[in-house]
């Protein structure tokens, strides 16, 4: 990859260009959120991991919740991540307190909304399936009480 150099300060006309786009898609996705009331979580995610999936977990328990998956491999001489595109589709189990929710499953690449659901849900584990996705997919849940 080529990035910034002494001949290209800006980047323009490179990977970086790419990245920074990506970043601003993840910047749009957080803002959709009352971050500063969000904590690291992921007691609110009871699905497992399996192996060459990795998940993360945003929550304001009852109010909010944001889950992001990905599918790649670790190398760990190289601490990096390998990316493995493939065409997946899974449930995931949450446990959610009772109430009123929005979820959206957003493709990160190109932040557009993949599948949008509303529901009424009366407590415990609630089970949601992704949409098909490649690489990555992020799940907005939020309550519709304020």
């Amino acid at each position: 990859m080529v990035f910034i150099s002494v001949d290209n300060e800006t980047g323009e006309g490179t990977e970086i260009e790419m990245l920074l786009e990506n970043f601003v898609k993840l910047n749009s996705f957080l803002k959709s959120f009352s971050t500063p009331v969000m904590k690291r979580d992921l007691s609110f995610i009871l699905s497992k991991h399996s192996e060459g999936t990795h998940f993360s977990g945003l929550s304001e328990p009852g109010r909010q919740y944001a889950f992001y998956v990905h599918h790649s491999e670790t190398d760990k001489p190289a601490n990096t991540y390998i990316v493995a595109p493939g065409s997946y589709e899974e449930n995931y189990i949450f446990n959610i307190p009772p109430g009123n929710y929005t979820a959206q499953w957003i493709d990160p690449a190109s932040g557009m909304v993949k599948k949008t659901g509303k529901f009424n849900h009366k407590g415990g584990n609630l089970t949601l399936k992704t949409p098909i996705y490649t690489i990555d997919i992020a799940l907005k849940l939020k309550s519709s009480a304020r």
